[in-house]
């Protein structure tokens, strides 16, 4: 009995594992859903503001940013509204550190096109 209840277990876990597969390649295969994250790549020396200085403005090149945007400072990953704040213009999208950005920190923005 106890192999029968082991065995039962397996088989529902791999229907699962498949289940999640056909949704994630039904996905794929409608380009309507698939969404492509575009990075970009900043130190804090590509910010305004003096190195060291709380409120220096990050432009970024894209200017339909999304509100979907991730961003990370050395690789931590900062909270909108907390860390930085992001401004949508005509003519380009900013984000605006609220803590201090030193011009040899890395700064990496993902968002979806």
């Amino acid at each position: 009995m106890g192999t029968d209840t082991g065995f039962y277990d397996i088989k529902e876990e791999v229907e699962k594992v498949q289940d999640n597969l056909d949704e994630h390649i039904a996905d794929i295969n409608n380009p309507h859903q698939v969404k492509t994250t575009v990075p970009e790549q900043y130190t804090g020396s590509d910010c305004s503001g003096s190195d060291g200085a709380a409120n220096r403005v990050l432009t970024l090149a894209n200017t339909t940013l999304s509100s979907e945007e991730l961003v990370f400072v050395d690789g931590f990953c900062y909270r909108k509204d907390t860390h930085y704040t992001v401004s949508h213009k005509a003519s380009d999208t900013t984000i605006t550190f609220t803590g201090i950005i030193y011009d040899d920190q890395n700064i990496d923005v993902r968002y979806e096109a």
